[in-house]
This record gives C-alpha cells, sequence and structure tokens, in this order.
C-alpha cells in the first residue's frame, strides 16, 4: 500500500536539488543557484549538511521541531522550509515554499509548485502513529460504551491530545542572512507593494489637490457662482480622507518591516564584533552606539517619506510655477531656493557632525568616570577629579551654539523666505496685467506648493542630517554583518568529521609560521616572527614573563584574533578552509579568568553551553563525572538542586577557585581536540591542584597550559 505522501517526498539522494530549486522558486536568490555538495550520507548530521548547503546559496538554515499540537500553524507558516519525514527506505523530505490562502504550497519531485490542504499533509504525516493510537481509542471507547453518535467527537478528541505532544520533523527553515542588502530582504519580504502604494497614494493626493484648487479658483475667479462648482470641490476633498489612510497605512506597514531588518541586521554585527575591538573601547562608545543605533531607524524612515513628498511636491510646484506668463523666471526662483536649501542643510550637516563627536565624547568620559568611580576615590587626588571638564564643556556649547545658529537659518528663513521670494516673482506679472486673474491665481497656487514641498524637503533633510551622522557611529556594525554571509569552505566535508587526511597525516595538529600579531597599526607588535608546532598527545607548558605574548598567542591558537602576518594551520588546514565555526570545534581554551565569566543560569548550563543545550543524559552524567574529578562533588552536593542549581549573579555565588574549575570542566566537556589554558590553575591550593591536574592530563586529547614561572 502506498504512502499517501509519497507524491510529494524528495529522498535524500536529491536534497542539494531540492534546495536549488526550493531557493529560487521561493524568491531567496534572483537566479538558478547551485549547490557544489554531494548529497548527504547515512551516517553525516542532516543538520551540519543543511548548515553547510545554506551557505553554498549564502543562506542561512535553522533547525526546528513541532508536534501534531502545531503542525497546521507550522505548514502555513514555515515555507520556505524542508520538513525531514523518516520511513522504512531511509529519509525523505516534504519541501515547503509557504501558503496560498488556507492552503500549503508544496515542492514535488517533478519541479511543480502544488497546493495541499493542510490535513492531507497532517493525516499523512501522522500516518503511522495515528493507526496505533486510533486502535487503542477505538478500544477505549468501546470498553466505556459511549454512545454511537457521539463517538466521532469524542474520538478526534482523544486522538489530538494523544497526539499532541507527538514530536514530528526534523525541519530546517530557510532564510535570507540579515548580513544579505537590505534591498534583497525588501524584495523578498514583498514591501515593494507597500512602497508603490506609498507613492501612488501620494501622487494621486498631490493631482486631487491641484485639481480641487483649480475647481475653487475658477469658480471664484470666473464668476461661477453655481453650487455645482461647490460639489464637485467638496467631492475632490472627501476623495483625499481614504487616500490619506492608504498613505499612512503603506508607510506604517513599510517602517515596521524596514526597522526589523535593520535591527537585526545591527544585531548580528554586533555580536560579530572582535573581541579586541570590544577591549579597546569604553563603555561610553559602547552606549554611544547603542543610542545611535535606535535613533537611526525613525530617522532614516522619516527622511526618506519626507523626502518623496518632497519631491513629489517640488515636481508638482515646478509644473504649476512654469505655466503662464513670466513662468521661466518663477522656475528659476524655486531652483535657486532649492540649491540654497541643499547647501544651507550641507552646512548643518557638518556642524551637527562635530556637536555629536563632542557629545559622544562627554558621554564616554562620563560613563568611564562613573565607572571606575571606586577606584579613583581611593586612588586619584580629589583637585585631579575634573581635569579637562571644564574644556570639554567649553568646546560643547560653542559648537552648540553654531549648530543651533544653522538650524534656525534652515528652519525660519528658508519655508517662510521662499514665499517672499515667490510673491516677488509675481510682480512682473502683476504689473504687465499679462495673463488676467486666473494667471496670477494659478502662480499663487505654484507658490503655495513650493512652500509646502519646501517644509517637507527642510524636515526630510534634516532627518537625513541626523541619520548620515548616527550612520558613522553604527554602520560597522552593519558592514560586520555583512561579512558574517553564510558561505562554504573549500572542503566541507571536513565539518562531518574527520577525513582521512586528518586521520592519516603525520604532520603537526597544529602549526604556526611567522606569526606576527599587534593590537594596533602603529604599535610594537606583540608577536613578531612567532613559529610553533603541535603534535597529537602532547602535553605543552608555555612559561612567560606578564606582557610576554602568552595570551595573545592563546588568542590566535584559538581563533579569537587574526595574526596580521604568517600562516596557521590545523592539520594542514587554515581557519579560511575550516570556517571560525569549524576552528573553534576542533581548538577550545578556558581563558584568563578576567576574560571569562559565569552566566546567569544553572550549573549545568555553564559547563554545557559548548557542548549541547538542552542536554540529554548521557551529557549530564559525563558532566557530572568531569566535576567529581575536578574536586567539584562537595559543591554540587551542598547546592539544594545540584547541577540545576542557578548561578551567577542573581544564584548560587561561587568562590574563586570553583569559578576556575567551572571554566576547566566547560572546556574539557567541549570535546575538542585541543585544549587551551590559559592561568587556569593560579587560584587553586596545591591538592586541588594536583587534583585538576590529573584530570586535565586524563581527558585532553592535547593540551596547551599557559602560566607564570
Amino acid at each position: 500500500m502506498s504512502h499517501p505522501l509519497e507524491p510529494w517526498l524528495w529522498p535524500r539522494s536529491r536534497l542539494p536539488e531540492a534546495l536549488e530549486t526550493l531557493a529560487q522558486k521561493s524568491g531567496l536568490t534572483a537566479r538558478k543557484p547551485k549547490i557544489n555538495l554531494a548529497p548527504p550520507g547515512e551516517t553525516q548530521p542532516l543538520s551540519t549538511w543543511m548548515h553547510i548547503a545554506a551557505g553554498c546559496l549564502s543562506l542561512e538554515s535553522e533547525a526546528v521541531t513541532t508536534s501534531y499540537a502545531e503542525l497546521e500553524g507550522f505548514l502555513l507558516g514555515a515555507g520556505p522550509a524542508v520538513l525531514c519525514y523518516p520511513d522504512d527506505s531511509g529519509q525523505t523530505f516534504l519541501v515547503l515554499l509557504g501558503r496560498r490562502g488556507g492552503k500549503v504550497k508544496l515542492l514535488d519531485p517533478d519541479l511543480n509548485a502544488l497546493t495541499v490542504r493542510p490535513a492531507d499533509l497532517i493525516t499523512g504525516l501522522s500516518s503511522e502513529r495515528l493507526e496505533s493510537v486510533s486502535r487503542e481509542v477505538d478500544s477505549l471507547l468501546e470498553s466505556a460504551s459511549v454512545a454511537l453518535s457521539r463517538r466521532p467527537r469524542v474520538r478526534s478528541t482523544l486522538l489530538a491530545e494523544r497526539l499532541a505532544s507527538f514530536p514530528l520533523g526534523p525541519a530546517w527553515l530557510l532564510r535570507l542572512h540579515p548580513g544579505a542588502p537590505i534591498w534583497q530582504q525588501v524584495r523578498h519580504q514583498g514591501l515593494m507593494k507597500w512602497i508603490a502604494g506609498f507613492f501612488g497614494a501620494q501622487i494621486l493626493l498631490t493631482l486631487i489637490m491641484m485639481v480641487s484648487w483649480w475647481v475653487l479658483g475658477t469658480a471664484a475667479f470666473g464668476g461661477q457662482s453655481d453650487r455645482d462648482w461647490f460639489v464637485l470641490w467638496a467631492l475632490l476633498l472627501s476623495t483625499e480622507l481614504p487616500l490619506d489612510w492608504l498613505v499612512v497605512w503603506a508607510q506604517g506597514r513599510f517602517s515596521i518591516a524596514l526597522g526589523g531588518i535593520i535591527k537585526q541586521r545591527l544585531l548580528v554585527g554586533a555580536l560579530a564584533v572582535d573581541p579586541q575591538d570590544i577591549r579597546s573601547q569604553g563603555m561610553g562608545q559602547l552606549l554611544g552606539r547603542v543610542m545611535e543605533s535606535s535613533a537611526l531607524e525613525s530617522l532614516a524612515l522619516s527622511a526618506g517619506f519626507s523626502g518623496v513628498v518632497a519631491l513629489i511636491g517640488l515636481g508638482s510646484a515646478a509644473w504649476v510655477l512654469s505655466m503662464g506668463p513670466y513662468g521661466g523666471l518663477r522656475l528659476a526662483l524655486g531652483l535657486f531656493w532649492a540649491l540654497l536649501t541643499l547647501w544651507l542643510a550641507f552646512l548643518q550637516y557638518r556642524k551637527f557632525d562635530r556637536w555629536t563627536e563632542l557629545r559622544c565624547t562627554l558621554t564616554n568620559d562620563l560613563v568611564e568616570r562613573m565607572v571606575g568611580h571606586r577606584t579613583r576615590l581611593a586612588q586619584e587626588h580629589t583637585r585631579r577629579f575634573h581635569d579637562g571638564e571644564d574644556e570639554l564643556l567649553c568646546s560643547y556649547l560653542v559648537h552648540s551654539e553654531q549648530m543651533d545658529r544653522t538650524t534656525l537659518r534652515v528652519n525660519a528663513y528658508l519655508t517662510r523666505g521662499w514665499m517672499i521670494v515667490g510673491l516677488a516673482g509675481i510682480i512682473p506679472q502683476v504689473l504687465s496685467g499679462q495673463g488676467g486673474a486666473s494667471a496670477i491665481a494659478v502662480a499663487l497656487g505654484g507658490i503655495l506648493l513650493a512652500f509646502q514641498a519646501f517644509g517637507s524637503l527642510t524636515r526630510s533633510l534634516q532627518a537625513l542630517t541626523s541619520a548620515l551622522v548616527a550612520w558613522k557611529q553604527i554602520g560597522p556594525l552593519a558592514q560586520r554583518a555583512a561579512e558574517q554571509l553564510p558561505s562554504v569552505p573549500a572542503e566541507p566535508a571536513l565539518l562531518f568529521g574527520q577525513t582521512q587526511r586528518e586521520t592519516t597525516s603525520a604532520d603537526a595538529l597544529l602549526q604556526g609560521c611567522d606569526l606576527t600579531f599587534r593590537y594596533r597599526p602603529q604599535s610594537a607588535p606583540v608577536l613578531n616572527g612567532c613559529d610553533l608546532a603541535i603534535h597529537q598527545g602532547d602535553r605543552v607548558l608555555l612559561q612567560g614573563p606578564s606582557g610576554g605574548g602568552k595570551t595573545t598567542l592563546s588568542n590566535l591558537l584559538v581563533g579569537l584574533c587574526q595574526p596580521e602576518r604568517g600562516l596557521l594551520l590545523f592539520k594542514g588546514l587554515d581557519p579560511q578552509t575550516l570556517g571560525s565555526e569549524g576552528w573553534r570545534q576542533r581548538v577550545v581554551a578556558a581563558p584568563q579568568f578576567h576574560e571569562n565569566h559565569v552566566l546567569t543560569g544553572t550549573f549545568a548550563f555553564n559547563l554545557l553551553m559548548g557542548r549541547c543545550w538542552p542536554p540529554g543524559p548521557a551529557d549530564i552524567d559525563l558532566a557530572s563525572a568531569v566535576c567529581q574529578e575536578l574536586g567539584l562533588g562537595s559543591l554540587i552536593e551542598r547546592m539544594p538542586s545540584g547541577l540545576l542549581q542557578m548561578v551567577g549573579e542573581t544564584g548560587w555565588r561561587l568562590s574563586h577557585g570553583e569559578r576556575s574549575r567551572l571554566f576547566i570542566a566547560r572546556a574539557i566537556l567541549q570535546e575538542s581536540q585541543l585544549i587551551v589554558l590559559d592561568e587556569s590553575f593560579g587560584a587553586l591550593d596545591p591538592e586541588t591542584l594536583r587534583q585538576c591536574v590529573e584530570c586535565v592530563l586524563r581527558r585532553a586529547p592535547t593540551l596547551v597550559v599557559i602560566a607564570h614561572p
């Protein structure tokens, strides 16, 4: 008997083709993509393969699971996605394109897009489990002597209850990476229709307003007192109400969606900032970036929409001003005033940029003084508490005054000054008497249109000025996000496990040649021409004076820093080939105490955060065994909830030595091929030190220990 889902199921061998077609038909890619990757083997983890395959398409994948109770909502809202369905012949897959109304769009193996009812998919996906549960429910209804008229309803309720927690999947959601170009994300999310709606409604509004005033002017200056003219004028004005609603609706929908895109991009960029850059910046600079990022979204959107309104208004005003006698003169005056507006806006930008730099400097100085207040009270002389503050404040006040003066010119002089200039352009026509009263009325209408447009242009330019200044602060975050676009390594199979090259090579496990690193371009190198070779099973003790570059070398080994010059290889493969994730899966470090942290959460989470979460029973057992070997057994016994005890700033407080052993256990439990311990044993007493060293030597495949002499 054939399976009900059989016409729609893709075999494992055609999974690359399924992803390529899904990416194209769902609009994630503009052209036919190509995955240069073999189908996943029977022993290869599907989630890892999907991650690499999505990287080939410059996309990202997210592994999720669902249940019978949530299945209908998942099927309607998951696409584009791939849902795994296990059967007797291996693993097959449903390829979800999205939804069409209340139905699910599927991609079948013949590359056809089909619409299917969710109920049909739910029945097929749960058919095997449904059959066994149905027998149990029918038996229960029979033994309970439920009336035949009520059995269908009771049976349906019991089936839904029994299958509610039945897990289905896994599934992988495909989406654009937040670092993808903004326009591509806008197009994929279907936001172009809101932009088109805004443009169309705004143009219609302008045309209706011009026609309504033409009707009113014709009736007034032409001596038409017929009521029909005023009724027509009132009808035209009433037509503006739904168009105003459409403008606001389209602007709001587009703003909300685009704001989410910008927030995601900045968040990804912030998470990808180099730790060395974070260390080199003060708390005040980071706070300033947060403040500017919150302002950028509203400012940029405000500038964009106001600019559109201003351009439409200026175009309409230019057309009206050019009509009638002396139209060229009025048009030239309007063009001159527009250029003057742009020039003053540029001056305002320069003033505002300098003022923002001073404001951020003041914020940084204030925050740094607050963070170090206790140290300053204890060690700095009180007479030096306010050194440099007066100079900063004076400079800030001077630039504030200059910026306010420029803003006043833009706000007051430009918009109101245009009325004087525009009316001066009508004087020759009034003196010559050409065109009559109707031509003068048209010219006045053009001046009023331009007055309204210059007001919108001024507001738009001010918002654009603020947005550009904010972008200077947070632009690097957006660039970082773009640099995090998924990409496939040169040898993708390396991420599926050890290859023959890795297992049979007699070369060094990790090798560095001519490694050079400096924290700033102008500073002296911390490492200069460093060579090292670490072989499988080595136990390396690295000693040296403070400031000699031991921690810097540790950061290079684990991939937290990139060398300025030189080559770093893991079994002959560089970090670019393995990818940052693949490198850190192989080399792990327990950083120095001040750079490692106990996160607010359970003790088990802090132990297993680098291994897996949520953990399985085997992971918990292994974590418990490692803790016993490190002498943390008594601590776990004292904590009321054991491994599930909340620790950190808002939980159980750990001593210095307990935290050191937690960091060691965290590194061991990641099961990397090379473990680097940086000053990890400094807080331990001799007996505990001996116990921990024995555990590390027993558990670590290859070990590098950094310590002072």
